[in-house]
């Protein structure tokens, strides 16, 4: 997404570690009774103010798409849904391509089943107890402006939240909302490239891979429909004289939101990867976010040697097609 700074680690360990201070577990004794506690608790956070309009220009959510500054007013903070508040429209702040190559914020309306959404989304979060601490290694985001519009007002209503990160149960109902209308509120120019602050861990030698088959769809992490426009980074790559992968000069180019999305499109169709231990010369890497914001996964593609694609923790090795590495290269 546009300006986001782009995790570009390809391989991560999930390390959702939870240590409980002196005891493997809480133990709470309630009228003779022992309560084990798995370390989280549920909240809710306050309910949301409400708004005379929903708004895709206060300067929080324009630098929730990763721009400086926005227009001036009221920032209204994210909530749950008061009591009596009933949504009849939902307005969703998404980024589009513009004329130009510039990227533009459109306040997107959406209908449909409104009222499955509002139940989906007005949930419970969680977060971890007083007693726990958790150490979490795989980003996650989510939408960040959906407003519920009624006749009384809107409100910019909260994801709901996990441990480490957000909720994938609201996601269903989400997609399901159609679009009724769409206004352009704020063109925020040619996006710069964002720098390519991590490096990929490469691709395994293969002899077979279990989890070529995987597509973990329906993930707030893992945008398979539409995505963002996104920078590319690609590495150079070579083994040391240990057989370590290493990674050296990285160059950064700016993918549009209709090129990021057909490559996550013939991606997850492309055939699974044959066994190959042949090493990439070039591997590159893209971070995906769908337009409203929401995501975090990484795309890592061997643009020669094996030519695969894998999407960390979403998409098992897949075979590259043509028109994806010409597409990730820009010669296309």
């Amino acid at each position: 997404m546009p300006g986001r700074a782009d995790d570009v680690v390809a391989v991560l360990t999930v390390r959702a570690v939870v240590m409980t201070v002196a005891t493997a577990a809480v133990v709470t004794s309630v009228a003779g009774c022992e309560l084990f506690s798995d370390g989280t608790e549920s909240y809710r956070p306050p309910a949301a103010p409400i708004s005379s309009e929903a708004s895709c220009t206060t300067p929080d959510i324009v630098g929730g798409f990763g721009v400086e500054g926005g227009a001036t007013g009221e920032n209204l903070g994210e909530g749950s849904v008061p009591d009596g508040f009933r949504a009849r429209t939902v307005v969703s702040c998404r980024t589009s391509d513009g004329p130009g190559g510039t990227t533009v914020i459109d306040a997107v309306e959406l209908g449909g089943d409104v009222d499955a959404f509002v139940r989906a989304i007005d949930r419970p979060s969680e977060r971890t107890d007083r007693n726990t601490s958790v150490s979490c290694a795989v980003n996650v985001v989510a939408p960040v402006a959906t407003w519920l519009v009624s006749d009384a007002g809107a409100i910019r209503v909260a994801w709901p939240r996990v441990v480490c990160g957000y909720r994938d149960e609201p996601l269903a109902a989400w997609e399901a909302l159609r679009e009724i209308g769409r206004t352009p509120v704020r063109d925020l120019g040619v996006v710069p490239v964002t720098i390519c602050r991590g490096r990929s861990a490469g691709f395994a030698r293969t002899n077979g891979d279990l989890y070529s088959d995987t597509v973990r769809e329906g993930t707030l992490r893992f945008p398979t429909r539409a995505v963002a426009a996104s920078t590319v980074c690609s590495y150079r790559t070579s083994r040391s004289s240990t057989g370590d992968l290493r990674m050296s000069g990285a160059q950064a180019r700016r993918l549009t939101a209709a090129d990021a999305s057909r490559i996550v499109r013939e991606s997850i169709s492309a055939p699974s990867a044959p066994s190959c231990d042949t090493d990439a010369t070039e591997v590159a890497v893209m971070s995906l976010y769908r337009p409203d914001g929401s995501g975090g996964a990484t795309l890592s593609v061997e643009t020669d040697g094996c030519r695969r694609v894998a999407v960390d923790y979403g998409l098992g090795y897949r075979t590259a097609s043509g028109d994806v590495t010409a597409l990730l290269r820009g010669d296309r």
